[in-house]
């Protein structure tokens, strides 16, 4: 979930009952990414950026879904992601690493439910593989807290993220065959949680213009850093968009 969406549960929270009418923003998002991966940096990319918001259905960037629950204190959604999550060999500058196969993206359904308070957003997010690539499931739980000064909003978030054993085997694990071609030792990775914290930030240019930036900070369980594909123990992302509401 990216920011728009992240601030209009956060504002409606704090704002009280709001008739929810549809809006359309498209822009464009670029994003750095710290690969866990030996031999690789960064993965940047930029895309377009789509959001849409009804009463039923949303999309915002790489997700979509419904909206099982839209309330001014709840919000409970079932859709579905493009899960980002990937490794190219090819990428890599350790001749080791090349000789492992890839890993594929994936797209996952993903169950989201969000409660706002008076102390702020509490929310949960069960994602599950549905193009049977990584055949995992991961589960996240965070707070996060929005403070609006006229046209900036500000939101931090902390939260824990849990993958389990399928998910972090198949991005992290490396089998028999890639063992005997790479060198590497076999290794199988097992389930682990990943505590974050995440920072974003909107600003609203003018009543069409709306610049969104998102900072966040992995810290890696030991089942992912203790892989011979990985040689870090933090990552962080950093996205940088501009989008304008028809």
């Amino acid at each position: 979930m990216l920011l728009s969406r992240l601030c209009t549960i956060a504002l409606i929270g704090s704002i009280g009952s709001v008739a929810l009418a549809d809006s359309f923003k498209l822009g464009v998002l670029g994003e750095i990414d710290r690969s866990p991966y030996k031999g690789i940096d960064h993965d940047n990319s930029v895309q377009p950026y789509i959001n849409y918001e009804s009463p039923v259905f949303y999309i915002d960037g790489l997700e979509a879904g419904v909206y099982i629950l839209h309330s001014d204190t709840q919000q409970l959604t079932l859709g579905a992601l493009y899960d980002q999550t990937g490794f190219k060999p090819k990428d890599s500058d350790d001749w080791r690493i090349k000789q492992l196969n890839r890993r594929k993206e994936s797209v996952m359904a993903t169950l989201d439910y969000t409660l706002i308070t008076d102390f702020g957003g509490f929310g949960a997010t069960l994602n599950t593989d549905l193009l049977g690539r990584n055949k995992g499931t991961t589960f996240a739980i965070n707070y996060s807290a929005a403070l609006t000064m006229q046209d900036l909003t500000v939101m931090p978030v902390i939260g824990l993220e849990w993958h389990n054993k399928r998910y972090n085997n198949y991005y992290y694990g490396i089998n028999h065959s890639e063992s005997m071609r790479s060198g590497l030792p076999e290794y199988t990775s097992k389930q682990g949680v990943n505590p974050y914290l995440e920072l974003n930030l909107s600003y609203q240019v003018t009543p069409k213009w709306e610049i969104m930036a998102t900072g966040r900070y992995d810290h890696l369980h030991k089942n992912i850093r203790h892989s011979p594909m990985v040689d870090k123990s933090d990552l962080y992302s950093f996205q940088l968009g501009i989008a304008y509401e028809f």
